[in-house]
């Protein structure tokens, strides 16, 4: 009974030994790192949601490896040659630290990246409307174009038709101071033959001969004078039908 009380007090003891001081210094070294732990990593996601320049993420990681990564290193520092060997001759310190560089490092190229891509499409949709409205004023010029090139249409025809008017105007004027002639004339050889009729009385048969000439002359007179007037008739015609044309033209001209 006395050994085995002796082996119990044994065990006791060494468990009163080696396990408590264990599970204080983990303990505490929990209770330590868990305050600072938790404040860091909030505003680390509260930085990536809001978008904040790189300058800022940086800040903020560095005060998350000073707050956070770098006590806990020092603590595990020491204890490294006591429970792993390691190749190598930079502490965890070192290693986080230069880790935690190159992430910032990378965060600020991809940050960078980020705002040349966001300027390349701005430029992009820039000119994009540009096109656009440049597309449609060309667009606008080809209608505008399309307009002139049937309002130049019109007024060609209309030029046709007023040369082809004013050459009649001209005809008719020539052939009405034909007649104009042809009537002065005529009055004037009317006027001649009364004074040969009230000189020549005796010659009874001249006359008659005259007269009957002159008779066929204003029978030829006459029938010109209705082929005139006929073509006079036409011409206003014609004049009337190239006024409304021209009116016509006009009106989709200011339309």
């Amino acid at each position: 009974m006395s050994s085995r009380a002796t082996r119990k007090e044994k065990s006791k003891a060494i468990m009163t030994k080696e396990v408590p001081p264990v599970r204080d210094k983990v303990s505490s070294a929990d209770i330590r790192m868990k305050a600072p732990l938790e404040r860091p990593v909030e505003v680390l996601a509260v930085s990536s949601d809001t978008k904040e320049d790189s300058m800022a993420v940086e800040k903020v990681a560095e005060r998350v490896v000073e707050d956070v990564v770098l006590p806990l290193l020092r603590y595990l520092n020491p204890k490294r040659g006591k429970y792993a060997e390691t190749t190598t001759n930079e502490s965890y310190v070192e290693l986080v630290r230069n880790r935690t560089q190159a992430k910032v490092a990378a965060t600020s190229v991809a940050a960078a990246k980020e705002r040349q891509t966001q300027e390349t499409e701005a430029k992009y949709e820039v000119l994009r409307k540009r096109l656009v409205e440049e597309v449609e004023k060309w667009r606008y010029s080809e209608k505008t174009c399309e307009g002139f090139r049937e309002d130049i249409e019109n007024v060609k025809c209309v030029t046709v038709d007023l040369r082809r008017l004013e050459a009649s105007r001209i005809a008719y004027n020539a052939k009405s101071r034909r007649f104009d002639e042809l009537t002065v004339a005529s009055e004037k050889k009317e006027h001649e033959h009364a004074a040969e009729l009230a000189e020549k009385m005796k010659d009874q048969a001249e006359c008659e001969a005259a007269r009957i000439s002159d008779l066929e002359l204003i029978e030829k007179l006459e029938s010109q004078c209705s082929e005139l007037r006929s073509q006079r008739t036409q011409a206003e015609e014609q004049l009337c039908d190239i006024e409304m044309r021209l009116s016509q033209a006009k009106r989709r001209t200011d339309s």
